[in-house]
């Protein structure tokens, strides 16, 4: 039996590294991530999810919006990761239901741990709100794309 060759660039990221990683950019923006993920799929999915992150990204600045926190919105955001996680997580070999768990928890985590960031940058910078979250929606893209990105 002749050895494979090694692949001389690695993917740090395996599938459970990447999991978390859409999972923790799900807990900033929920649909972002099944956007992402999903971009490529057939028929109308990439298309609706688009439209829907793109209205979640205005809807975060606006003052009326609800909480990141609000009960609803935190299940909603596990979902979504543990949707994106198990896609993320089956596509590089790896466990669905670990890719679920995962994101799922790494979401409800980076939930909070967005929502304190982004409060106290806001107070400790003085830079107005809107500043912060589009760095935070900045942020959330790269997770989710490094997370999809090829292995």
């Amino acid at each position: 039996m002749e050895a494979q060759p090694t692949d001389p660039h690695p993917s740090p990221f395996g599938p459970i590294v990447r999991a978390a990683m859409v999972g923790t950019a799900a807990g900033l923006r929920s649909v972002t991530p099944p956007a992402v993920v999903y971009r490529n799929a057939k028929g109308p999915l990439p298309a609706i999810l688009a439209v829907m992150a793109a209205g979640e990204l205005i809807a975060d600045k606006l003052p009326q919006t609800p909480a990141r926190t609000f009960l609803p919105a935190l299940i909603f955001r596990a979902v979504t990761a543990g949707i994106s996680g198990r896609e993320v997580a089956v596509r590089n070999d790896g466990n669905a239901a670990a890719g679920i768990a995962v994101a799922a928890i790494a979401a409800l985590a980076s939930t909070y741990a967005g929502f304190g960031l982004r409060m106290y940058l806001t107070e400790a910078t003085a830079l107005p709100d809107f500043v912060i979250a589009t760095l935070e929606d900045g942020f959330t893209l790269l997770l989710a794309y490094g997370a999809d990105a090829a292995p």
